[in-house]
């Protein structure tokens, strides 16, 4: 009996010797994966994708119970462009962490690139249900409904995108791009001026409050915006070609025929430069000249790729 019992006591202690042990060791392990998962964040932040990968497959392998470390080795998959990947490394996250915003935006990101716009809208459901504040997923959205031309959603998407982000001004754009698609051109114009409110050298936004001018009839104040846009960004073909229909509204037409010239010099793939240029010639009786400018808006027109 006293045999069996020195065994017994034997077992107890290898026993108590072993469990802290394992413990340590799995400590030790958190240890480590969370700091190759701090250096992959660097890694990141310098932009050497191939390494953060490498390190976070260490990680991964170390303790593979963090979803931080997938949530990240999707971010540099996204950032290299392997979707698939990312995809991937997305859905892992969520497993582990089923209230996991960033997860879900990112996947829906993707998706949204992918034009997987129905899965790419769950995710982006899922995370403002998570988190009803989070501004970008409802911008995301909006882009969504606007591509499929349900303009009521993406205002109201793009609006919750101001009332949460005020100084986005991504939002005040494409709000303004929703209101001209449905021809309310007060409220686009308002929105375009903040947007140029907030950023003053941003050329697009003079172009499409130019453009909403014309829609007005406000030529006066279009050829303002369109030269605005030219003065920050002289390659501005758009600019050109607004400020020049503008002239040709004001039958300014030798100052048209100019600005479409300049358009079609920078970028001579637009049809619509050729078009109304001709429009113009023929007003000004050179009708040589716009039957050449009709021919070639009508074979860039037919090969399009939308044609």
């Amino acid at each position: 009996m006293l045999v069996c019992f020195n065994r017994r006591i034997l077992f107890v202690l290898l026993f108590l010797i072993v469990v802290p042990y394992s413990i340590l060791a799995n400590e030790q392990a958190s240890v480590n994966a969370l700091q190759l998962i701090e250096k992959s964040k660097a890694l990141l932040a310098g932009n050497d994708y191939d390494s953060a990968i490498i390190t976070l497959n260490e990680a991964i392998q170390v303790d593979p119970q963090y979803a931080e470390s997938y949530f990240l080795r999707g971010n540099a998959y996204s950032l290299k462009k392997q979707y698939e990947f990312a995809i991937n490394d997305y859905s892992r996250a969520i497993q582990m962490r089923l209230q996991y915003t960033d997860a879900y935006y990112n996947r829906g990101s993707i998706y949204f690139i992918l034009n997987k716009y129905d899965l790419a809208l769950i995710d982006f459901a899922k995370c403002i249900e998570i988190d009803t504040q989070y501004a970008y997923a409802y911008f995301k959205r909006g882009l969504i409904y606007t591509a499929q031309e349900q303009y009521d959603l993406a205002i109201s998407d793009f609006t919750k995108t101001i009332q949460l982000a005020p100084q986005f001004a991504g939002s005040y754009e494409m709000r303004g791009l929703t209101y001209d698609a449905k021809k309310q051109y007060d409220l686009a114009i308002n929105d375009y001026s903040k947007l140029i409110e907030l950023y003053p050298q941003y050329s697009v936004g003079y172009v499409n409050r130019g453009n909403a001018y014309i829609q007005k009839s406000k030529y006066d104040l279009a050829i303002i915006d369109f030269t605005k846009s030219i003065e920050i960004e002289p390659k501005n073909y758009q600019a050109y070609y607004g400020r020049g229909v503008s002239y040709g509204c004001k039958q300014q037409f030798a100052l048209a025929i100019s600005d479409l010239s300049q358009a079609i010099a920078i970028n001579p793939l637009y049809s619509k430069s050729y078009n109304n240029r001709g429009v113009f010639y023929a007003i000004t009786g050179q009708s040589e000249l716009a039957k050449s400018d009709f021919q070639k808006a009508l074979e860039l027109i037919r090969n399009s790729p939308r044609h």
